[in-house]
Parts: structure tokens; C-alpha cells; sequence
């Protein structure tokens, strides 16, 4: 199982940690993926699409 978790994660917090732990011991995935939004977000404060991926 692949699970997506998309976001701004602009910053990465611990609630989204806890969302992977959760979700993880939950469904055991073989994956877990963490998709930031591209900077066309309307978030006007995104920082880089590199600087949250470097985060992540």
C-alpha cells in the first residue's frame, strides 16, 4: 500500500510527523510519500519548492 500526503509542510511541523507515525501504524504502507504543493499555491509566505523538499 502507497499512502500520499499532500501539503504546503511550509514548515514541516510535528503534526505532520505524527500524521505519518499515525497513518503509518495504522496501515502498515509499503510507501509513504510526502507531496509539498508547488509554489503557484496562494500561500503567499511558501517558501521554495527545494527549501520544503530539503525539509521533508
Amino acid at each position: 500500500m502507497k499512502i500520499v500526503f499532500g501539503g504546503a509542510f511550509n514548515p514541516v511541523t510535528n503534526a505532520h510527523i505524527k500524521v505519518y507515525e499515525y497513518l503509518n501504524s495504522k496501515l502498515a504502507a509499503d510507501e509513504f510519500i510526502f507531496l509539498p504543493v508547488s509554489s503557484n499555491y496562494a500561500k503567499s509566505d511558501l517558501v521554495s519548492n527545494n527549501h520544503r523538499i530539503m525539509m521533508l
